[in-house]
Order: structure tokens, then C-alpha cells, then sequence
């Protein structure tokens, strides 16, 4: 049985694109794009951005709605590194910011909902 990168990973990641907002420091980066990979842990934002692993951010996950625009607000902290973009884990999330993650990984995704937790 092979124990590869993503048979080890605990959440369920669905594609989402969308556009993020990624406060380091005093910098403000607004990474427009695919967002992929988002989790309940995390998301991987396809940018040419690199920051070094372990970097403290705050993100600003945008949702577009009719004729509004909503934002899911957390810290994190940079996990992962690639040739085209940036791997974020989720450090600090709002209850309700958990619960909007929590649905939109669920109505996405191809597996069964009942394994999001």
C-alpha cells in the first residue's frame, strides 16, 4: 500500500477558486487566481509570491454572492512552498468563519459530506 503526500492528509480538499487577500507583516498581497486545495485545515493559493515556510499571515478568503461579496477571515502561517504558489495552514478561525469553510469544503467536494468534521 503506498503512503503517499495525499493518502496522509486528514481533511477533504475540494477546488475553489476565488480571489485572497494575504496580510504579512505591513505587506498586503492580493493574490487573485485559482485558490486550490482548501480544507479545513488550509489552502494552497497559486501565486508567484513565496514567502519563507513558517510565515505568519492573515487571510481574507473572498465570497462572491448576488451582488454581495463576503469574507472569511483567519491567521496563518506558511506550510508549503512550490514552483507555483503557497500552501497556508489555517492557525487561528472564527467559529463562524469555520462553519462557512465547513460548507463550502461540503458542497464541494466529491466524497461523501458526511466525513467532514
Amino acid at each position: 500500500m503506498e503512503n503517499s503526500k495525499a493518502n496522509r492528509r486528514k481533511k477533504i480538499r475540494v477546488f475553489f477558486k476565488t480571489t485572497v487577500l494575504l496580510e504579512i507583516g505591513s505587506a498586503k498581497i492580493i493574490v487573485n487566481g485559482d485558490s486550490t486545495d482548501l480544507s479545513l485545515n488550509g489552502i494552497f493559493i497559486k501565486t508567484k509570491e513565496i514567502f519563507p515556510i513558517g510565515t505568519s499571515c492573515h487571510l481574507k478568503i473572498n465570497l462572491l454572492g448576488r451582488g454581495n461579496t463576503f469574507q472569511l477571515e483567519m491567521d496563518g502561517t506558511t506550510a508549503r512552498i512550490e514552483p507555483d504558489g503557497i500552501g497556508i495552514m489555517f492557525k487561528s478561525i472564527e467559529l463562524d468563519t469555520y462553519t462557512h469553510l465547513k460548507k463550502i469544503v461540503m458542497y464541494n467536494t466529491t466524497e461523501n459530506p458526511d466525513t467532514i468534521y
